[in-house]
């Protein structure tokens, strides 16, 4: 048997302190978007009605190895991958412990998840906070990151958003880019740290290209709008086509628009018409109406 865990779980972002726009309306209809001011009073196209980010927390934990798990049924990095597969939390928890009660952080890091979602365990957030702290302790960057969650929000432990930027800034350092997000939250809100736009713009560019769709859309309209950053529709442009390749609808969308208005890019009405399609088809409302 294995001396230590490689198996690593990504849990869903867990969205941290204030990160909702002031209220604003495409053609209508008032919504916000998941991440500061995304162009605020702003519109996509003639006044069609734009879609807003769809970032809800999921409670699900999706495993992933480093390395292809072996096939021996000694190997509790595949028993925790089969674990994880048949959705046998118990049986996870039942592994994980073993190895979490021996200072193993990777063993640690699953129990804090388990804890703070309630699988296999009552939910119990303040023993998860635990089990992070332990874990973050010995370097595990999941750990750092979700600790900064918890004291950002408050959840298991006090509010602290010194904490939270100190933990948040050591996960950053591993490449989290749910960590470069959240820093770039902070600094552009001023929340636990000094207010400073460019450096928020820093780390959301980091988290965009880390493959973050969300930061990517946001980043897009804000070149294309010039909130917050110089006015850059080519730069805009390229963000959202980024986000697009991921076949997210409202990225697909909006590339649509701005392939339909030639913002940041030529005029292609057949582009146009493709990505709108696209979207239309994964059941995007406004794509539909468009």
């Amino acid at each position: 048997m294995k001396n230590t865990l490689i198996f690593l779980i990504v849990i869903i972002p867990f969205i941290s302190i204030s990160t909702y726009a002031e209220p604003h309306s495409h053609g209508g209809r008032t919504h916000n978007h998941p991440l500061p001011a995304q162009g605020i009073q702003h519109k996509h196209g003639n006044g069609a009605i734009g879609a807003a980010i769809n970032n809800k927390p999921q409670n699900n934990i999706l495993p992933q190895t480093t390395r292809p798990p072996s096939q021996n049924k000694a190997d509790p990095n595949s028993e925790l991958q089969r674990a994880y597969q048949s959705k046998d939390y118990r049986k996870v928890y039942k592994i994980a412990s073993q190895y979490a009660k021996r200072g193993d952080p990777a063993g640690q890091y699953i129990l804090g998840q388990l804890y703070l979602l309630g699988k296999g365990q009552k939910k119990n957030p303040k023993t998860a906070f635990n089990w992070f702290k332990k874990s973050a302790t010995k370097g595990h960057p999941g750990s750092m990151y979700l600790l900064g969650s918890l004291y950002a929000t408050g959840t298991g432990t006090r509010r602290d958003l010194k904490e939270a930027y100190k933990y948040y800034k050591q996960a950053a350092k591993f490449g989290i880019p749910d960590a470069l997000r959240s820093l770039g939250i902070m600094y552009e809100n001023g929340q636990g740290v000094k207010k400073s736009m460019p450096t928020a713009i820093r780390y959301y560019e980091q988290a965009a290209s880390k493959g973050m769709t969300d930061v990517q859309l946001m980043l897009g309209e804000r070149y294309i709008k010039g909130v917050g950053v110089k006015k850059n529709p080519k730069k805009g442009f390229d963000y959202i086509k980024k986000a697009a390749k991921t076949g997210d609808p409202n990225a697909s969308y909006l590339l649509g628009v701005l392939y339909a208005n030639g913002t940041g890019v030529k005029k292609n009405p057949n582009l146009a018409f493709k990505n709108i399609s696209k979207a239309a088809k994964r059941n995007s409302p406004d794509a539909q109406y468009d």
